[in-house]
């Protein structure tokens, strides 16, 4: 019989509902504590909880009391931080008693879990010696980050810590942007970290591990995407290098659950350098059958305390895929007439379209009505008058693109 899971995400965070979609179809029994508008409220489950002004913890304690979950999934990086903020409180020692092997199902090494949601991990000489990384620094003294500056030939890349979507990260590319920006960088609260610009192709892994084993792990490469934040068109690859650097990451810090790994592969070298780890969910992981491998039996593994780590092998001709239904807010026409690719729409969840076309209708009518010049200059003109008045013919547009 497969377990119980409780999802929870703090932030409304689109493309996160394709996971528990998954994890659903596979068996598992599935409850949300989640926001009143967020898009997973319209998949089936056992129980939705909102969030209300309570604080964290005891909302937290009292969806495991309701549910009596196996294990939780935090789905967005407002969870995971809100996790590694509690966890240096002095209520979260009595909440670990009551919730010992949930936690530990869930997170593993508790004390490695503040270490892992900040950047500045990445900067421990244990992390250094062991991962390939550009130069990076975390300080605030001014004369010491202006050395790494120069060094770094003034092209750098400065990220706030606790940040996340691509927010808080800023290119700088010469002295004078540099020294124009170091006032902010040494004054912010929760502090920097720099790194060396490394010119490449930015590329991901997604990994789930158990007590520092690797149960799986699959790399994409990113062909489009909004510049510093998310990816909207990717590509399966082989990367034996990025697997072991999760491998390392996961043997360092102890994880266990689910984590990515974003990396620059050098232009000239070919060498992938760390470039930050997400130790969370992330839209990736419904994808795990273009590499023969199975998220929901890892599932499965870590609630049952196994470690049956599987191998990752690409199917025979790997496609390019846009994700629904980021490729279609960023660029619809990157993803409308273009062959000899995967647009991940999630057929098998009419729920979720019709969702989506409630929270995107220019963009959703304008890609389901694909040629149709009338109903294109509708979605332009009046988007949510056709989006209101129409669902059903808007659905069957949809539909008729799965056909398609």
């Amino acid at each position: 019989m497969k377990g119980k899971i409780l999802f929870i995400e703090r932030s409304r965070w689109i493309t996160i509902e394709r996971l528990p979609l998954r994890l659903s179809q596979a068996g598992f029994q599935i409850s949300f504590l989640c926001q009143p508008e967020s898009i997973v409220n319209h998949l089936p489950a056992a129980d939705k909880i909102h969030w209300t002004e309570a604080d964290f913890l005891s909302q937290v304690e009292s969806a495991v009391e309701s549910f009596a979950p196996d294990l939780l999934i935090c789905l967005d990086e407002a969870t995971i931080h809100a996790f590694a903020a509690a966890s240096a409180s002095p209520e979260f020692a009595a909440f670990a008693a009551r919730h010992g092997p949930l936690l530990q199902r869930t997170f593993g090494d508790l004390k490695t879990l503040k270490a892992r949601c900040q950047r500045r991990f990445l900067c421990a000489p244990v992390v250094q010696e062991r991962i390939r990384l550009p130069r990076t620094i975390t300080s605030r003294d001014p004369a010491e980050l202006l050395r790494f500056a120069e060094d770094c030939d003034w092209r750098i890349a400065a990220k706030r810590e606790g940040s996340f979507g691509g927010q808080g990260v800023k290119k700088i590319f010469s002295e004078a942007e540099f020294r124009q920006a170091l006032p902010e960088i040494v004054a912010v609260p929760e502090g920097c970290i720099l790194q060396q610009w490394i010119e490449g192709e930015i590329t991901m892994g997604a990994s789930i591990a158990r007590d520092g084993k690797l149960l799986s792990s699959f790399s994409m490469r990113r062909l489009e995407g909004i510049p510093l934040g998310y990816s909207t068109v990717v590509k399966p690859i082989s990367s034996p290098g990025m697997d072991e650097t999760a491998a390392e990451l996961a043997d360092i810090l102890q994880l266990t659950g689910f984590f990515s790994c974003d990396f620059i592969v050098d232009k000239v070298s070919g060498i992938p350098y760390l470039l930050e780890l997400n130790p969370r969910t992330v839209t990736l992981f419904h994808l795990d059958w273009l590499f023969g491998l199975d998220t929901a039996q890892a599932v499965q593994d870590l609630i049952d305390g196994q470690d049956h780590f599987q191998a990752a092998k690409l199917v025979d001709r790997p496609l390019e895929v846009a994700l629904f239904p980021k490729a279609l807010a960023h660029r619809p026409e990157s993803v409308s007439h273009r062959a000899g690719f995967l647009h991940d729409v999630p057929w098998d969840s009419p729920e979720i379209l019709a969702a989506y076309r409630r929270l995107y209708p220019k963009k959703i009518i304008r890609w389901a009505a694909g040629d149709s010049v009338l109903p294109r200059w509708l979605a332009r003109l009046f988007p949510k008058a056709v989006a209101r008045r129409c669902p059903q013919m808007i659905d069957r547009w949809i539909q008729s693109r799965r056909q398609g």
